[in-house]
């Protein structure tokens, strides 16, 4: 099954005996009222790339939300 997003997701696998693959982080979020474990196998991290067209990039609303971004992953 797929789902349109994760905040979707609970509300499939509440009650049932689902389970789903997920990224760590939103254990803490709308998965707090879940059981958790780490994967019995190995997953290749996922690589994320920003693209914007050339006319943005010496936007400052462009630059603030691409740090934005950039500053949320890397903690």
């Amino acid at each position: 099954m797929t789902v349109p997003s994760f905040e979707a997701l609970p509300g499939f696998i509440k009650g049932s005996r689902l389970i789903a693959t997920l990224p760590s982080r939103l254990k803490d979020s709308v998965f707090s009222g879940f059981a958790f474990t780490e994967l019995p196998f190995h997953v290749s991290p996922l690589e994320f790339k920003l693209i914007w067209h050339k006319t943005t990039h010496q936007s400052p609303e462009h630059v603030w939300f691409r740090r934005l971004i950039t500053e949320s992953i890397e903690h």
